[in-house]
This record gives C-alpha cells, sequence and structure tokens, in this order.
C-alpha cells in the first residue's frame, strides 16, 4: 500500500513539475527550445509511467512507458552535449 502511494504522489509531482519545460519550450528558441521540449518529454512519459504502474497497467508502464522516458533522458543528454560544443565553439 505505501509503494502505491509513493508511486501515485511521485507521477502527480512529476506531472506538475513538467509544466516549466513545457511553457520554456514554448518562449525560447533555437537548441534551448529542443532541450526543454525533450525534457518536459521525459518528464510526461516518466509521469505516465507512475501513473499506469499505479492505476494496475504494469506492462503499459513498466514496458513502454519506462523504456521511453530512460531514451528520451538519454537523447536530452546528446543534444546538450551537442548544444554546449556548439557553445563552446562560438566563444
Amino acid at each position: 500500500m505505501i509503494e502505491h502511494d509513493v508511486n501515485f504522489v511521485s507521477g502527480i509531482l512529476i506531472l506538475a513539475s513538467s509544466a516549466v519545460p513545457l511553457y520554456l519550450s514554448f518562449k525560447l528558441k533555437k537548441d534551448l527550445r529542443v532541450l526543454t521540449m525533450l525534457l518536459a518529454i521525459f518528464l510526461l512519459s516518466h509521469a505516465a509511467y507512475h501513473v499506469l504502474s499505479v492505476a494496475g497497467f504494469e506492462f503499459l508502464g513498466e514496458k513502454v512507458f519506462e523504456p521511453i522516458s530512460v531514451i528520451v533522458l538519454i537523447v536530452f543528454g546528446f543534444a546538450y552535449l551537442k548544444t554546449r560544443k556548439r557553445q563552446e565553439a562560438i566563444a
């Protein structure tokens, strides 16, 4: 029961925290827009994993949304490194 409650609260808090990157992704331009959009997609998919696991859709949560969130986080890391290298080349 405790794990169920923690997963539910985690999903809601992660979903709420995705509002800031979503808002910024519409206001920023170019490289930062891509980074914030990837971060927002990661947060939304990770929140979906938690909520679906609590709702009884363990297969969908653990076999679909958990790997998606990990892949998006890795893509975010590569996009960040690419952006950082580009900024270092400019400076």
